[in-house]
């Protein structure tokens, strides 16, 4: 019977332990008891632009930093700006979806009025009709404008100083022009387009990133140096494209349909710029064009009124793409590198360029011109030139062009001059000389030249004594497999076959050595053949056909295979005179 009674009081304790811990001090704290609600102003901490007094030059006026907001649309008034910011820093607008009105008259939608301003931010909303929409001064800086709609202006649309950020704007249809920035500035994810002026002007160190800018009355993007410009479309603008200063670069770009009102090229860059992965089609002028010193890479310029892609001097242009420019699809000055580049259907020449420049693996077809046309003391190896209307590859004094193919275009193969050389070639069915060189001193070896509509292979030694022939192959050429005008030349270890016309043709002072001839219309003609005190040498020579020619003077003589010693006027070159022709 005791232990129901201690449960109880168990019971009781803890109750009451419970209640103690639960009920709290029963003295309340000394002083007036503070409200517990926020007030209004903690609530919404901005201030309602539209309950802002104005004056005489604004609709509303902030005089104060802080946040801003509208509850409803503004109106514009003749001579007034609609929000004018007299504030010296740190302003924070938020259009809240409305509405700046403007009107005939009407000044700017948004402006300041302090220089040297700092940290101006304006959002969500559009202004129209105003002279300008946001007008920050060039003196501004640190701001940004985002998802602001500002349409038909009768200045710029965005005018702001440095190190502002314009972001997911739409800028259009404004009279002097989409925006003009100062430097460090970028835009992005933005729309500039039909603006009676330029679309987007910024000073140095600017970035435009993934815009649409097109139809404006000017330049698309002007941009000063040490700018970017990325993953944006620049098009139908009366001027260029995007123009960068020097320095900078554009990657993953369209620049097309720009110039048709006013001559304008899709890409013109500075010195020392970088331009990746774009394409320029349909420019009044031309794709691409840089200064000094400059890269484009993986880029395609197509049907533009000049030249395809035109450089300065010293640039590197690497997987390039010209097709069915006006002018020459790859156009530039001397100290240029082109590599795995195609040039097609160019109404000028494929490649045009001065002198010190490289090409290599690369394709020169169908165009207007000449296929690569180069000057001096350049290099060109494991190249294609093919149905060009001009020579396939033309170079200057002191080339080089090997392991090349020229083939079916309407002029010459290979033309080249002075002491240049020409190694392990291929030139088929070209409707004048395979290779022709002029004035020359340099080596032409171990080519091949076939159905060449004249001779093969054309040298004018220029007297010089120093040009060479050597184990070259020139067969069913429409004219002779080999000529040399003038004298002075070396043609050794040749083969020459089922030409028209004459196997080897040379002229007084030439070598002839180790050379063989099938099924020409002669073997050999020569001027002169040992002549007393110097002339031609033959020796070692196999031609089998019609006749061996040999030319003496005016007088030519046919003697079949063999040589007749008395026309000769000396002894053959060996004792044997089965030895040179037989």
């Amino acid at each position: 019977m005791k232990t129901p009674a201690r449960c109880g009081a168990s019971v009781a304790l803890a109750v009451s332990v419970v209640g103690a811990a639960l009920a709290g001090p029963l003295a309340p704290p000394a002083g007036p008891v503070a409200p517990t609600y926020k007030t209004l102003d903690q609530v919404e901490p901005r201030v309602d632009v539209n309950s802002l007094p104005g004056s005489a030059l604004a609709v509303h006026v902030i005089n104060a930093p802080g946040s801003y907001y509208l509850t409803g649309e503004i109106a514009g008034e003749v001579g007034k700006h609609a929000i004018q910011i007299t504030a010296s820093e740190d302003v924070t607008i938020d259009l809240s979806g409305y509405r700046l009105q403007g009107t005939p008259g009407a000044m700017d939608g948004i402006t300041v009025g302090a220089p040297g301003f700092q940290r101006l931010a304006v959002m969500n909303g559009s202004v129209v009709g105003f002279e300008t929409g946001v007008s920050a001064q060039a003196t501004s800086s640190h701001g940004s404008i985002e998802n602001i709609t500002v349409l038909g202006c009768t200045g710029y649309g965005v005018f702001a100083g440095s190190r502002f950020s314009v972001e997911r704007c739409t800028i259009t249809d404004n009279g002097n022009g989409g925006a003009l920035l100062g430097s460090d500035c970028s835009i992005r994810r933005s729309v500039i387009n039909s603006n009676a002026g330029p679309g987007l002007t910024a000073t140095e160190r600017a970035i435009v990133d993934g815009c649409v800018i097109d139809e404006n009355n000017g330049h698309g993007v002007w941009l000063g140096a040490q700018s970017l410009v990325v993953e944006s479309v620049s098009t139908r603008n009366d001027h260029d494209g995007i123009q960068i200063g020097s320095g900078s670069a554009v990657i993953g770009c369209n620049a097309s349909s720009n110039g048709e009102l006013i001559s304008g090229s899709g890409v013109v860059a500075g010195d020392a710029c970088v331009i990746l992965g774009s394409s320029a089609q349909s420019n009044s002028r031309h794709g691409f064009a840089t200064g000094s010193s400059c890269t484009v890479e993986s880029c395609s310029a197509r049907a533009n009124g000049f030249h395809g892609i035109t450089v300065f001097s010293d640039c590197v242009l690497l997987g390039c793409v010209a097709l069915e420019n006006a002018q020459d699809g790859f156009q530039g000055g001397s100290g240029i590198v082109i590599e795995s580049a195609i040039s097609r259907g160019n109404g000028g020449s494929g490649v045009v360029l001065s002198g010190d420049s490289r090409v290599s693996e690369s394709l020169s077809t169908g165009n207007g011109g000449r296929g690569l046309a180069i000057g001096n003391a350049s290099i060109v190896t494991r190249t294609t030139a093919r149905d060009n209307d001009e020579a396939g590859i033309s170079t200057g004094t002191g080339s080089r062009v090997s392991e090349c193919e020229s083939s079916e275009n309407s002029r010459e193969g290979i033309t080249t001059t002075g002491s240049s050389r020409i190694e392990s070639c291929t030139c088929e069915d070209n409707q004048r000389n395979g290779i022709e060189a002029t004035a020359f001193t340099g080596r032409i070896t171990d080519c091949i030249v076939t159905r060449s509509a004249t001779d093969g292979i054309n040298v004018d030694a220029h007297n010089s004594g120093f040009a060479q022939i050597l184990r070259c192959s020139s067969s069913d050429n429409g004219r002779s497999g080999i000529v040399v005008r003038d004298s002075g030349a070396l043609v050794q270890e040749c083969t020459t076959s089922s030409n028209i016309s004459i196997g080897v043709d040379v002229q007084v002072g030439c070598h002839v050595v180790a050379c063989r001839g099938f099924n020409n219309g002669r073997g050999v003609r020569t001027s002169q053949i040992a002549a007393p005190g110097g002339g031609n040498l033959v020796t070692g020579c196999y031609f089998q056909g019609i006749f061996a020619d040999y030319v003496f003077g005016d007088a030519t003589d046919d003697h079949g295979p063999l040589i007749d010693l008395s026309v000769v006027g000396g002894p053959l070159p060996t004792s044997d005179r089965f030895a040179n022709f037989q």
